[in-house]
């Protein structure tokens, strides 16, 4: 099972909606969902990805006019594995720890989160960490970057530059 994860759109209207589907077309192609962690901004966002594949998305901290139709957390099983998302918050010292802290003991298998627009990648205690950095906001970074996460006996992930 593949996932392409993303996170940070930041897409304001529906152009920047339409370019975001247009970059992500060719990644989510052969994938079996999507996985956004958070700070869509505007809900076309859910609907238009939701049209290229499953989606499973949670709201980040600039989700304002998105409220509470999506969760804050989420755990998603596939291949006999679990999957937490969560978008992260409050400065990136500590971030690691504090998204760790949002599925206690051994709840996940991986950890997807965004927030810091950086792509991470690395196994914690024993969970795999991942920050697919954002594929169209260079705020805090000279890069964009997606995901794809490989759901198998055991997970791995790949960041795909894209600049």
């Amino acid at each position: 099972m593949k996932a392409l994860v993303i996170s940070d759109t930041h897409c304001k209207n529906t152009a920047q909606v339409e370019s975001l589907l247009d970059l992500l077309r060719p990644f989510a192609a052969d994938v079996d969902m999507i996985v956004h962690a958070g700070d869509l901004v505007v809900g076309d966002v859910a609907g238009a990805l939701a049209e290229l594949a499953p989606l499973h998305a949670v709201r980040g901290n600039m989700d304002f006019t998105i409220g509470d139709s999506l969760p804050q957390d989420m755990i998603v099983e596939a291949s006999g594995l679990k999957v937490g998302i969560t978008h992260g918050e409050g400065p990136p010292f500590g971030l690691i720890e504090r998204v760790r802290e949002r599925f206690p003991g051994d709840a996940v298998d991986v950890i997807v989160f965004g927030h810091t627009h950086e792509p991470f990648l690395q196994t914690v205690d024993g969970v795999l960490m991942l920050n697919p950095g954002s594929p169209t906001d260079r705020r805090f970074t000279d890069h964009n970057s997606v995901a794809v996460l490989t759901l198998d006996d055991a997970p791995s992930a790949e960041i795909i530059d894209l600049t």
